[in-house]
């Protein structure tokens, strides 16, 4: 067998390696995408899902972390659920409605990068998105979980939908 022989061979060999690892990258990334897809659906009987990120109040989770968490309204409870951005590390939690003892929406801290890239009007950028529950949770132990609105793009379309809520 000759020099170009064995190239062809080769070759023929490394793209066939190409097509099954680009046909197993697409069907990894196809299943990703459902999975993502289920998780964003709204609990069964929900009223209505909104999209949440984590600020502080699970006693597992040190400090604020990034990633959507769906916030289901139900006739009963607010159920949070993970995305597949979030599903790693944040747990599901329902909170009854008989177990809250307050509830409100709070103007949102702006951290400095935030407000030089507002070009530092940040009065505007401090709008009421934040939502803070606090409830006694099974073990009778009071929690306050703080989350910021996601759902409405722009600050001021979540601080409406905070708003909404």
């Amino acid at each position: 067998m000759g020099f170009m022989d064995k190239f062809k061979e080769s070759m023929g060999n490394a793209k066939e390696s190409m097509k099954k690892a680009m046909d197993e990258a697409k069907e990894n990334m196809r299943e990703h995408k459902e999975e993502s897809n289920a998780l964003k659906q709204p609990l069964e009987g929900a009223y209505i899902r909104y999209e949440v990120t984590y600020i502080a109040g699970v006693e597992s989770i040190a400090k604020a972390k990034a990633g959507a968490i769906g916030l289901n309204v139900c006739p009963d409870k607010f159920g949070f659920r993970p995305t597949i951005t979030t599903k790693d590390w944040f747990p599901e939690i329902d909170i009854p409605y008989d177990s809250i003892t307050d509830i409100r929406i709070e103007k949102r801290t702006i951290s400095t990068a935030e407000m030089f890239l507002g070009g530092g009007n940040d009065p505007n950028q401090q709008q009421e998105n934040n939502i803070v529950i606090e409830y006694t949770d099974e073990e009778n132990v009071k929690r306050t979980l703080r989350t910021e609105m996601l759902t409405g793009t722009t600050i001021f379309n979540q601080a409406a939908k905070c708003r909404e809520f």
